[in-house]
């Protein structure tokens, strides 16, 4: 079986969410991201939080996230 590309994993969506650290770093690599689903023909959107790191959000931050973004 051939490995999946960023193109074939999201072919079936029409957008991408990205939500890395809030850090130079993470932001660089979202931007990154973000680009390369453009160029996939994806819309992206970046979610960013100033110096959060999503991977320390309670359970409860992340449902109220959720909520706000998705309804």
């Amino acid at each position: 079986e051939r490995s999946r590309g960023l193109g074939d994993v999201y072919k079936r969506q029409e957008y991408v969410e990205i939500f890395f650290d809030g850090d130079d770093a993470g932001q660089t690599a979202a931007e990154k991201l973000k680009s390369e689903c453009e160029k996939a023909g994806l819309v992206a959107r970046n979610i960013h939080f100033k110096d959060t790191d999503p991977g320390a959000l309670t359970q409860t931050s992340v449902d109220k996230l959720r909520k706000k973004l998705y309804g």
